[in-house]
């Protein structure tokens, strides 16, 4: 299993292109957990959980970078 974000992200782009949602959203969930702030790792997993109806989850992916901004500039 990789343990830099780049990978993961790559091969869910890769399932994504291939159909494989499910797959993807796993992938994406291990870059977002290596890199927390990776924009682009979170976009497409809300995407790809949007396109499964997960709404409510899609949402926590596009809100997370603003908490993360948050935190690491102290506000509360």
């Amino acid at each position: 299993m990789p343990t830099s974000a780049v990978p993961h992200y790559n091969i869910g782009l890769a399932l994504i292109a291939q159909n494989r949602t499910a797959k993807a959203i796993e992938r994406y969930r291990e870059a977002v957990k290596l890199v927390p702030g990776c924009a682009n790792a979170r976009n497409n997993l809300g995407m790809a959980l949007a396109g499964q109806g997960r709404l409510d989850e899609r949402a926590q992916q596009f809100r997370a970078p603003l908490q993360l901004d948050r935190e690491s500039a102290g506000s509360p």
